[in-house]
């Protein structure tokens, strides 16, 4: 088991996994159910700001209204000294991003047929991604790919306008 780096509420920090603009990824350990999640932690200079939080807070939302093999589980969502967390399920293998133009043509084609999946099941919720990228795709250990980071998502109405 590697060194715990810090606990937050009921999370053992481990490691950092990923990086973006507001957030920070650890892997982390789940001390009450003992399973190993990716804990995303808004940075302390956005934290201090209302909007990026509510925006934090609602991308929570929105990924843990979805349910479906390509989109990463959202599990929790909780402040822990005025920081705002998210625990969603830790994807083994990361992004796609290492796996870019490496992969053969029937591996593209499971990442697409995988990614279409999951964002079929978004818009059947009304929801569009707006950041696909392959920092937001992740892969499991057998190779399947989920959607990640609903951070820009938008609601669309009936119409289907934003």
């Amino acid at each position: 088991m590697p060194d715990v780096l810090k606990t937050v509420g009921r999370y053992e920090i481990l490691r950092e996994v990923g990086r973006g603009g507001m957030a920070m990824v650890y892997l982390a350990r789940q001390t009450d159910l003992d399973r190993f999640v990716a804990l995303k932690e808004l940075g302390a200079f956005h934290a201090s700001d209302a909007s990026f939080a509510q925006r934090f807070l609602r991308e929570s939302r929105v990924a843990g209204s979805l349910s479906h093999p390509n989109i990463v589980t959202v599990h929790d969502y909780f402040e822990h000294d005025g920081t705002p967390y998210i625990a969603m399920e830790f994807v083994e293998r990361g992004s796609l991003r290492p796996y870019v133009g490496r992969m053969t043509l029937a591996q593209i084609g499971g990442v697409l047929d995988g990614v279409l999946a999951g964002l079929a099941e978004a818009e059947q919720h009304q929801i569009v991604h707006r950041d696909l990228k392959p920092e937001n795709l992740m892969v499991t250990n057998n190779g399947t790919v989920k959607i990640a980071d609903f951070g820009i998502a938008k609601a669309t109405d009936r119409s289907g306008t934003l």
